[in-house]
C-alpha cells in the first residue's frame, strides 16, 4: 500500500512540476527540498515529509490534496465525504479506502451532496435531523449547492428540516434557538414540489403528514428518523453524564450512574463503541472495568423489561 502511495504521490508531484515547466533542480532551488530527494520522490521511492509537501505545493501553486491524489478537491462520493459526514457527527458512518480530504467543505455543501441522486443512503438519510439539530446552516448557501447537485435536493432538505423540528418537538434532542431559526429559514424558502420523491424507497403505506407535506414518499417513518438519530443524542448525553462523575459527590454520583445504565440500555452496538472511543476507553483501560459493569448491567436491564 505504501509502494503505490509512493508511486502516485511521485507521479502527483512531476506532473505539477512540469505543468508549471519546472526542472527538478528549480524546484529543489525554489523549495528547498533537495535534488536528489525530489528525484525519488518522483519515481516513487520515498513519501515527501509533510515539511517537503508543503514547501512544494506552495512553489507549484497547488494545495497539498493534489499532490497526494491527484485531485484539487475532495471527490463528491461516499468515499469522499465519509470523514465530512463523520465531522459531522454521524460517527458509525465508516467507510473503508475512504478519501482523506485536504480541507472539509462547508455543512451545506456536504449535506447536498448526501442527499442528491436518486437513492441517498438510507443511513446517511435517518441521521441527518441529528446533524441539522446541532447546526445552524445559511439556508441561501444551502439552497445554492441544492440547486448545483440535485434541484430534488431542496425539497429534501425542507422536509428533513420539517422532521428535525417535529422531533425537537417530542424533545428527543434540543435544538437552540438560532438553529431552529435556520431550520425555519429553510422551510420558508421552499415549496412544495408537484412531483412526489420516494427517494429510491418509496413507501406502499399510509404517509405521515410532515411526509405528504412535501410529497415524500420515502418509505421510513417518524420512528426511524427518531431510533436512528436518538442514538446519537443518547451518546451525547452519556458522554456529558460520564464527566460530570468527576466533580460530585457520592449520592450525586449514584444518581448519575442510574442515568448512565438507562442510557446504555437503548444502544445498539455502534453506540456503544462510540461512547468508548469519546471517553478514551481502551479495552483494558482503567475506564474499561466501569464501562464494562454499567453495560452487564444496561443489558440485565434492558432483558428484565
Amino acid at each position: 500500500m505504501t509502494d503505490g502511495f509512493a508511486v502516485a504521490t511521485g507521479a502527483n508531484i512531476k506532473s505539477a512540476r512540469i505543468n508549471v515547466r519546472l526542472t527538478q533542480a528549480a524546484l529543489s532551488r525554489r523549495s528547498g527540498v533537495g535534488r536528489s530527494q525530489i528525484v525519488k520522490m518522483e519515481a516513487g521511492q520515498v513519501i515527501p515529509q509533510l515539511d517537503e509537501a508543503v514547501r512544494i505545493a506552495d512553489v507549484l501553486h497547488v494545495p497539498i490534496q493534489s499532490l497526494l491524489t491527484g485531485k484539487n478537491r475532495p471527490s463528491v462520493g461516499l468515499k469522499g465525504t465519509a470523514h465530512e459526514l463523520y465531522d459531522l457527527g454521524i460517527r458509525d458512518w465508516i467507510v473503508s479506502d475512504a478519501e482523506v480530504p485536504g480541507a472539509f467543505r462547508r455543512p451545506e455543501q456536504v449535506i447536498a451532496l448526501a442527499l442528491r441522486g436518486d437513492r441517498p443512503e438510507v443511513r446517511i438519510l435517518e441521521a441527518l435531523p441529528y446533524v441539522l439539530s446541532r447546526r445552524r446552516l445559511d439556508a441561501r448557501l444551502a439552497l445554492a449547492f441544492a440547486e448545483i447537485y440535485d434541484p430534488r435536493v431542496k425539497t429534501r432538505l425542507a422536509w428533513l428540516c420539517d422532521v428535525t423540528m417535529t422531533l425537537g418537538r417530542q424533545a428527543l434532542f434540543s435544538i437552540a434557538p438560532e438553529v431552529e431559526q435556520s431550520l425555519e429559514r429553510l422551510v420558508k424558502a421552499v415549496k412544495k414540489p408537484k412531483a412526489p420523491d420516494g427517494l429510491g424507497h418509496p413507501s406502499d403505506g399510509p404517509l405521515s403528514p410532515v411526509w405528504r407535506r412535501w410529497n415524500i414518499t420515502y418509505a421510513g417513518s417518524m420512528k426511524s428518523f427518531a431510533e436512528r438519530s436518538g442514538q446519537f443524542s443518547a451518546v451525547d448525553r452519556t458522554v456529558e453524564l460520564f464527566d460530570q462523575l468527576a466533580t460530585k459527590t457520592a449520592e450525586e454520583k449514584h444518581e448519575i450512574l442510574k442515568q448512565i445504565q438507562d442510557s446504555l440500555g437503548s444502544f445498539n452496538n455502534p453506540g456503544m463503541k462510540e461512547v468508548k472511543r469519546r471517553l478514551g476507553i481502551e479495552e483494558n483501560g482503567p475506564k474499561a472495568k466501569l464501562a464494562k459493569k454499567l453495560a452487564e448491567a444496561a443489558a440485565k436491564k434492558a432483558g428484565g423489561e
